[in-house]
């Protein structure tokens, strides 16, 4: 495996990038919760919005790089 490969999943798979994915789905959760209470306004949509496309590239981030570092590539 070289180097590069290494950093990329390493980057994606370090222990900060963990915890930042686990408060960004925490933070997610609340948002939802917020919306499906009804007290929800444009700019918590918009936050809601941001919030689940950076929560979803991190997820797909973590499981790529999970499954290089699995399959040795």
């Amino acid at each position: 495996m070289s180097d590069k490969d290494m950093k990329c999943w390493r980057k994606w798979l370090s222990p900060l990038e963990l915890t930042l994915l686990v408060i960004n789905a925490v933070c997610f959760g609340g948002l939802v919760v917020l919306l499906a209470l009804g007290s929800g306004n444009g700019p918590l949509v918009l936050l809601t919005i941001a919030t689940g496309l950076s929560l979803t590239a991190g997820l797909i981030g973590a499981l790529v790089a999970s499954r290089r570092r699995l399959r040795g590539d």
